[in-house]
């Protein structure tokens, strides 16, 4: 059995040092649009996959998963490209499935799920 001790991952072109051990980095990290023709993950660290469940509704899941499916997250949205700022639909419900899986729901100030252009996750907490 061998043992592997680190701090510091660096990139293969010797840059951009990614601290992943560190109690303060996020774990992991997600940009998608859900209402656009091309539904799709546009920028994401840690997320093997996200679904667009229903309207307004979507399952984020971890590439590596959480030490437990007790973690922090931070999410926003904003309806369309001229919504200025978070929360552009009104609010967020998330709930964690497990510590692997997230579902994340945007709503409209009328509780209406809606569907949103920009769709944003940060998770923070102890990997497995």
């Amino acid at each position: 059995m061998s043992t592997l001790k680190a701090d510091t991952i660096v990139a293969a072109d010797g840059t951009s040092p990614v601290t992943l051990t560190k109690q303060s980095a996020a774990k992991a990290w997600l940009y998608a649009q859900q209402r656009t023709a091309t539904v799709e993950v546009k920028q994401s660290f840690n997320v093997s996959s996200w679904s667009d469940d229903s309207t307004g509704s979507s399952t984020t899941t971890f590439t590596n998963a959480m030490s437990s499916a007790q973690f922090n997250i931070t999410v926003s949205n904003a309806y369309d490209s001229n919504a200025s700022g978070s929360g552009g639909v009104g609010s967020d419900e998330v709930w964690i499935n497990s510590s692997s899986t997230l579902k994340h729901d945007t709503f409209f100030g009328n509780s209406t799920q809606y569907d949103c252009d920009f769709v944003f996750q940060t998770v923070h907490g102890d990997l497995a």
